[in-house]
């Protein structure tokens, strides 16, 4: 499961701490990476400016339903191998792993829970009558028995995908999870200390911190790991389903 330790200290969300813990995210990330194909590591980079400009959009005010417009997807987001360098790595522990129905899926698959998006969610890429508006969520890894007092569909009280006020138009990254989602997620977890590899724009580890878990974050976009700093640091700064 993805995160990074929750502060117990803050300076200004300019400071040094802040940019200390940035650094760090990013440097695990560069470090995680080595293991993967050299053409994948080189078109990450690629776009790393790209999202970085939008990041910097979104500090400098600009409007946020523009900044959060369709967009063309995460560059190799069908290239599985990152993922299967991360999940080896974390051995049999529990996992909960974002994915697509069209894609490979994971090693050692114990469950698939279904998130169901809002009604604005799956209209790009559709070909049928249906909208694409279901992810993938696999259980990994050894879970322990237990009853099962939950659903396999997962809802957030996210009305929008899109615009301003969804989690993607708050914190430019377009593939950004609900908070009170990874709540759910958490909430059925085993217990332990929370670690995300790909940490985005820290969903995972603002949900850890908000039920006292400990966290571990790792992601390789610098402007990502900054937001994930700030957002930390300050807060949650977009409420409950950012």
């Amino acid at each position: 499961m993805p995160s990074r330790s929750s502060p117990t200290r803050t300076r200004d969300c300019r400071g040094g701490l802040l940019r200390e813990r940035a650094l760090l995210l990013r440097r695990v990330g560069h470090a995680l990476s080595r293991g993967l194909p050299r053409d994948h590591r080189v078109a990450r980079g690629r776009r790393a400016g790209e999202r970085s400009a939008v990041r910097d959009r979104l500090v400098e005010g600009e409007d946020k339903k523009k900044a959060s417009r369709p967009h063309a997807g995460i560059l190799n987001d069908q290239d599985t191998s990152a993922r299967d360098v991360a999940l080896a790595l974390m051995g049999d522990k529990p996992g909960v792993v974002f994915g697509s129905f069209f894609a490979p899926f994971p090693a050692n698959v114990r469950h698939i829970l279904v998130w169901q998006k809002p009604r604005d969610a799956g209209l790009f890429g559709a070909t049928t009558p249906y909208r694409r508006d279901v992810e993938a969520v696999f259980l990994t890894g050894r879970w322990p028995a237990s009853k099962a007092a939950h659903s396999s569909v997962v809802r957030s009280r996210m009305s929008m995908v899109g615009g301003q006020n969804s989690p993607a138009g708050r914190t430019g990254h377009p593939h950004s999870k609900p908070l009170d989602l990874m709540e759910q997620l958490l909430v059925t977890a085993p217990p332990g200390i929370v670690a995300d590899p790909f940490a985005g724009s820290g969903a995972t580890l603002l949900a850890a911190r908000s039920q006292g878990r400990r966290s571990i974050g790792v992601e390789i976009d610098e402007a990502y790991c900054e937001l994930i700093a700030s957002r930390l640091a300050q807060g949650d700064l977009f409420g409950g389903v950012a």
